[in-house]
């Protein structure tokens, strides 16, 4: 049984991705947030500051993208 102290998340997703490009440019251009609008569905990624574990973020679709005008709400839990 979870703690009452620690929140437990609805939902998680993990992602792993293959490129050709080395490891250290592929996670500074990802972990920008700005180049996450790189993706065709995102119109604009907020955030409550750098990236880093903790951050909060907003991840607002564009309208075609959008049902019924939901954006995401999500925070990184860790990065590496």
């Amino acid at each position: 049984m979870p703690s009452a102290s620690r929140e437990v998340p609805l939902w998680e997703k993990e992602e792993c991705v293959e490129a050709r490009a080395e490891p250290a440019f592929a996670f500074r251009y990802w972990t920008d947030v700005a180049n996450m609008a790189a993706d065709p569905g995102i119109d604009r990624v907020e955030t409550d500051g750098p990236y880093r574990p903790g951050m909060q973020a907003t991840t607002h679709l564009k309208e075609e993208a959008r049902p019924n005008g939901w954006s995401p709400r999500w925070n990184l839990i860790a990065a590496s």
